[in-house]
This record gives structure tokens, C-alpha cells and sequence, in this order.
């Protein structure tokens, strides 16, 4: 009997191998590897609607499981904008991957709180960042993405940076 993961609606991110064994066989359930943008993982749920955590032992039952990943909004995750220094346009309004805007300078501007900039392609940070009124949270459009820090960058509001390549400079 197999054991399988499904993504729960992420955006980015790998499957666990599947977990093999037999019947009463119990397994380690492993770590989430998806990501979904404005939102933190919650527990694995099984085909009967049971919550399991990450390190857990899972009996596996008679027959094929499906793990699919359950999500929770973050609470400081705010207005989400794709920004692409590349391809996007300071008149797009960034609210999806296809109409970003062009610099993390635009997604201030349009931010009222807190904010969630979605990254795609490579994004340099130069100088400090301004200071946001709320939280702002950098993450990655997809595995591609990257962000470049400078030496001495000061940041002068409540910052996360999750599930991106980071350079430093």
C-alpha cells in the first residue's frame, strides 16, 4: 500500500516521496515541502479527513492513502503583489503573476498595510527598505526566483523572506 502527497493548492514545491508499506506497516510522515503564497501549513489530511503533523507515525490502512496539504491564511500575509523586474510595468496593477509590477518601489506604493511581495525572475535590493506600516513578507513565484541583499541592508519594518533562493552581495 502506498502512502502519496498532494500540494493542497501551493503554488511551489516538490511532493514527498511516497511512502510504501504494508498493512499495519507504520511510517514517518515527512516534512511539508510545498509552499502556497499568503498562507502556513497546517497538517497533512488523510482520504478521511483526519489531521496528521509532520513526524508522525501513520498507521497505513488496507488500501492507497492521499496525504493532501491543508493551509491556514496568515494573518500578517496583507495585500499579495507580484513584482518582475524584468517583465512588469509600472502601470500593472500586480495583484496576479500575469499583470506584475516592475520594482518592490511600485508594490509599496499600492500597499496600504500589510504585504505580501511575490517575486518572479530575480529581484536586487539597493539601499535600505522604507519603512512599510505593517508587515511585509518577500516569497517566490516559483522555484526560479531569487533575491540579491546588500551588505549593511537595514530593514526598518517587520520583515519575513521565505521559500526563495537568497544572494548576498
Amino acid at each position: 500500500n502506498t502512502v502519496v502527497f498532494q500540494d493542497g493548492g501551493a503554488e511551489n514545491g516538490t511532493a514527498p516521496a511516497s511512502l510504501a508499506g504494508y498493512e499495519g506497516e507504520y511510517v514517518t510522515l515527512p516534512d511539508n515541502s510545498f509552499a502556497k503564497i499568503g498562507y502556513e501549513f497546517v497538517a497533512w489530511e488523510d482520504d478521511n479527513g483526519t489531521q496528521h503533523q509532520p513526524g508522525e507515525l501513520f498507521r497505513i490502512p488496507s488500501g492507497n492513502v492521499t496525504m493532501t496539504a491543508l493551509w491556514s491564511a496568515k494573518a500578517d500575509a496583507g495585500k499579495i503583489l507580484y513584482v518582475d523586474t524584468q517583465n512588469g510595468e509600472p502601470t500593472n496593477d500586480g495583484l496576479t503573476a500575469d499583470t506584475p509590477v516592475n520594482s518592490l518601489a511600485k508594490a509599496y506604493e499600492l500597499a496600504d498595510g500589510d504585504l505580501t511581495v511575490v517575486v518572479k525572475g530575480a529581484l536586487q535590493l539597493r539601499g535600505d527598505l522604507p519603512i512599510l506600516n505593517g508587515h511585509l513578507t518577500i516569497t517566490a513565484a516559483d522555484d526560479s526566483a531569487s533575491i540579491t541583499l546588500p551588505a549593511g541592508l537595514t530593514f526598518q519594518s517587520d520583515v519575513t523572506i521565505e521559500n526563495i533562493k537568497i544572494n548576498a552581495s
